[in-house]
């Protein structure tokens, strides 16, 4: 049964590692090579241009026997990060490094992350070359190995890896009991103390071993298979597969120094006449049991929060299937100015284009405020609910209103469309009707503080009112990176309706819709989102054009993937729990069956007769369940993980009770 379990948990982590490493191959490549990140051009340095600058790069890494691979982000309909790269100086590069072509070098901005491939260069000689050609740089911030690996064992693989652990080490503990039971005829046979506790040892680390030396060649198979088989990749594979293997070696040795320290407390007669030390034994599964109870407390709330996550998520599916054509486009480095006169001139730019594509293009701008109470429900003393410009409130341009069938009047609705500079529109729930005017008042005076400037300042911003019917949960199009996903309704917000127009063309206007554009705003076909970018000269500043809907669905489907982790880590979890449980109340009867038996003809009632046995069980329970609770945050799961295993050990205990009493007279007999 052990080897079983040790085959099907190392092809699991086999499995595990495997595809995960698959999956992120390019960023996980990406991430161990040294770098350093141009900027932009230098404003207090004269620039050379492109064919000067490539050809410096070239002869720089010529002279110092280096390879640089400058990365490129392509725009494409998937969403999916696949790096290409602009190969600087002579040699053979790793053929995960795909190369870029030739048009999309031309394309592409110099700014970006530059990679040291091949060869060996401190990246400040980088830094001061590119310096020299008038270009901002720095060297990239380096991950480190660990951190690099523990990025891949996720918070679900370090779950199952513990209940795998833990079953390991009930199953090990078991095969160690039953070798108790022949120690005394080994020993009397001549073999040393030693030999008899390591031989247990020697025994799991040929099946250890061998097992994880088959899993680890299956597995470089399936990266071979898959077009990963990089060096980096196959470190990470082999580490992971070591980690287990070593994990696994420890446990068989921790337990074989309980078996010698039980073996070096027991005298040779006890053992004879079949007396074990099982007291101890006990203590370690009482332990063992603490920590099964704590796993499943936690396993269940990471299960419960993700499966909440994802039927939260679900119910907007149809949403998205009506925004099939949405996408929105995710900046590049090259998108950073290198001062702050730069970044005005671009905020200029991108507010002109989004001008273009609200008007023209249909464009939708769905922004809510959402992401600012992650962390905290009270932020700068203003509450997510509250009715307040950075409370419950979603700001859109006029087009959301049509998309999602906002209840108002066609008149209304016409005049939204039609917003002239300075007006916004302002809809209310009808329970807010009482607290129009304050309302009102409240979110003209906030746009006027942000985007009135001196010309406009006795112009100040006009809203056009409505009401919208209560009780209505609103779409929010959360489908960017930066979104959350949970939530992609929100109950009766005040909707403020605007357009890059009627905010007007001022500084503050340009960096707010500036800033909207890659979280907020989704654009209409990918195509023309590309045929767009390209016309207002920003295509250079993107990495890639992401289907908000596809991302989304992406993101559905991650989450569905951990669910069923969580679901088999919990699930392993209770059963090595009930494991524990029912190997503990076997030791316990099968070593006091006589005791308790005389107990019994004493006079002594089930609660005297258990009372240590119960006791002890009772404070591990308690101990378990406000450890998890203090984990997990959540007293009905933490109380009713308890109350599961105050079930089965009654049930166990009645059913070890019922079988004594069928084979009690058998024990006194001696048979």
């Amino acid at each position: 049964m052990k080897k079983i379990f040790l085959i099907f948990s190392s092809t699991v982590v086999m499995l595990f590692l495997s595809f995960s490493l698959i999956q992120d191959k390019d960023v996980t490549i990406f991430q161990g090579y040294p770098d350093v990140n141009v900027m932009g051009v230098d404003p207090n340095k004269v620039s050379v241009h492109r064919e000067k600058f490539e050809e410096e790069l070239n002869r720089f890494a010529e002279n110092h026997d280096i390879v640089l691979a400058h990365r490129i982000i392509e725009p494409n309909r998937s969403g999916k990060i696949k790096f290409k790269y602009a190969i600087y100086g002579k040699g053979n590069i790793s053929k995960d490094l795909k190369k870029a072509s030739q048009k999309s070098i031309n394309y592409s901005s110099l700014a970006g992350t530059y990679l040291i491939v091949k060869g060996k260069i401190e990246p400040n000689l980088l830094v001061n070359k590119l310096s020299s050609l008038g270009y901002k740089s720095m060297v990239g911030y380096k991950i480190s190995f660990i951190d690099n690996f523990s990025q891949i064992i996720n918070k679900t693989a370090r779950l199952c890896l513990f209940v795998f652990l833990i079953t390991f080490a009930g199953l090990s503990l078991i095969y160690r009991i039953k070798g108790l039971r022949f120690a005394d005829i080994k020993m009397i046979s001549g073999e040393s103390l030693a030999a008899v506790t390591l031989q247990p040892v020697k025994s799991d680390l040929i099946s250890i071993i061998s097992v994880n030396l088959v899993t680890w060649v299956v597995g470089l198979i399936i990266l071979h298979l898959n077009q990963a088989f990089h060096l980096l990749l196959i470190l990470f594979l082999s580490l992971g597969i070591i980690v287990y293997t070593v994990a696994l070696i420890l446990i068989s040795f921790i337990l074989s120094l309980l078996y010698l320290f039980s073996l070096q407390k027991s005298t040779l007669i006890s053992l004879v006449k079949g007396k074990l030390p099982l007291k101890r034994i006990i203590a370690f599964m009482l332990v063992a049991q603490f920590a099964a109870i704590v796993t499943v407390g936690f396993a269940v709330k990471q299960f419960t929060s993700y499966d909440k996550s994802y039927q939260k998520m679900k119910q907007a599916e149809v949403k998205w299937k009506e925004a099939s054509d949405r996408f929105v486009p995710s900046f590049g480095m090259s998108a950073a100015a290198t001062s702050e006169k730069e970044e005005r001139k671009r905020e200029k730019i991108q507010y002109q284009m989004l001008n273009d594509a609200v008007e023209n293009e249909d464009a939708l701008l769905a922004e809510n405020n959402l992401s600012r109470y992650e962390v905290e429900s009270v932020v700068d003393g203003v509450h997510k609910n509250d009715y307040l410009p950075l409370g419950n409130t979603i700001n859109v341009t006029p087009n959301y209103l049509v998309k999602q069938n906002v209840e108002i009047s066609s008149n209304l609705k016409k005049r939204l469309q039609n917003l002239k500079p300075g007006e916004f529109g302002l809809l209310f729930p009808r329970k807010l009707k009482a607290q129009k005017k304050k309302l009102t008042k409240i979110y003209t005076k906030e746009l006027s503080g942000m985007w009135t400037e001196s010309k406009y300042k006795n112009i100040p911003f006009k809203a056009v009112t409505g009401y919208l019917d209560n009780n209505k949960n609103r779409f929010l199009y959360n489908g960017s990176e930066v979104a959350d996903l949970d939530d992609q309704f929100v109950k009766d917000p005040i909707i403020v309706v605007w357009t890059p127009k009627s905010t007007r063309d001022t500084e503050g206007s340009n960096m707010y819709w500036s800033a909207s554009l890659s979280e907020h705003v989704l654009f209409k076909g990918y195509d023309s989102s590309i045929k767009l970018l390209k016309k207002h000269h920003v295509y250079q500043w993107f990495s890639y054009v992401v289907n908000g809907r596809m991302y989304y669905l992406n993101k559905i489907n991650g989450i569905k993937t951990q669910i069923i982790s969580l679901l088999i880590g919990a699930i392993m979890s209770i059963i090595t729990s009930i494991f524990m449980f029912t190997l503990m109340n076997l030791l316990y009867f099968e070593e006091f069956r006589k005791e308790i038996f005389i107990k019994r003809l004493a006079g002594m009632n089930f609660a005297e007769i258990h009372f240590n046995y119960l006791l002890a069980q009772l404070l591990v329970l308690l101990a378990a369940t406000i450890v998890s609770f203090f984990l997990t945050k959540n007293l009905t799961i933490s109380f009713l993980t308890t109350l599961l295993f105050l079930t089965v050990g009654a049930l166990l205990m009645y059913r070890q009770l019922k079988h004594e009493e069928r084979v009690a007279v058998t024990v006194m007999k001696g048979k």
